[in-house]
């Protein structure tokens, strides 16, 4: 990761499944991942951009959906 952070122009969005939890991004708990990226965005003056909506979908929802 570091090697491909280390290649990015200076203004990138980086996105990703991560299947990772925090309450930064509207996770009910924290996880090891959801703290391994939020110390990484920390780390790196990244910005994480999230209006506080649900990031996440039921099955039952997205058949509702169709």
């Amino acid at each position: 990761m570091e090697d491909l952070i280390t290649q990015l122009p200076p203004h990138v969005v980086l996105l990703g499944d991560f299947n990772a939890h925090s309450t930064e991004w509207g996770c009910s708990k924290n996880d090891s991942k959801g703290k391994m990226i939020s110390d990484f965005m920390l780390q790196r003056n990244l910005s994480l951009l999230h209006d506080g909506s649900a990031i996440y979908y039921t099955l039952a929802l997205v058949l509702s959906l169709q």
